[in-house]
């Protein structure tokens, strides 16, 4: 049977080292991101793609037309809160195409592993039975296809729908 094989790559120990460093030094920089629960993310106001412009416009309102803001508006802030945004959506963009490549890798290399697994699996099981100590591998495999089983009464009114 021909395998599957999405991805073939390796990964150094000193790559997996970088790696780790580098995301470390991120995080240092990053270190004034906020956490929020899902609950507080729900009810925060959130201008989006679509309302990203309308910030580009209250920005232009506030550096040309500073006289019809009110005194007790946050200007500094505002320009602080502004730049922030502009400075961190690029890297945000860039982290989230990072995240969905690496998810995709480990979930590719995930794949032709089960798939070669299930291969050898199947190997195992027809030849348990002639090597000794194999049968013992292929039964501690087998717990993990196992499935509960169901008590008479839920067979019978399953059996009752029909």
């Amino acid at each position: 049977m021909a395998m599957q094989n999405l991805i073939s790559a390796d990964l150094s120990d000193e790559g997996r080292t970088v790696v780790a460093k580098d995301l470390d030094e991120v995080a240092k920089v990053l270190s004034f991101g906020v956490r929020m629960t899902g609950a507080e993310v729900h009810a925060v106001v959130k201008a989006g793609k679509e309302l990203a412009p309308f910030l580009d416009k209250v920005m232009a309102l506030v550096t040309k037309h500073p006289e019809i803001v009110p005194k007790v508006f946050p200007i500094d802030e505002f320009k602080r809160d502004y730049k922030l945004y502009k400075d961190i959506e690029p890297i945000a963009r860039q982290i989230d195409e990072l995240a969905e490549s690496v998810h995709k890798t480990m979930m590719a290399a995930s794949s032709d592993s089960l798939v070669a697994g299930l291969e050898l699996y199947r190997a195992a099981k027809q030849n348990a039975a002639h090597i000794p100590g194999l049968d013992a591998l292929v039964a501690d495999m087998a717990l993990y296809f196992a499935r509960p089983r169901r008590s008479a009464k839920t067979s019978k009114s399953g059996a009752d729908r029909a």
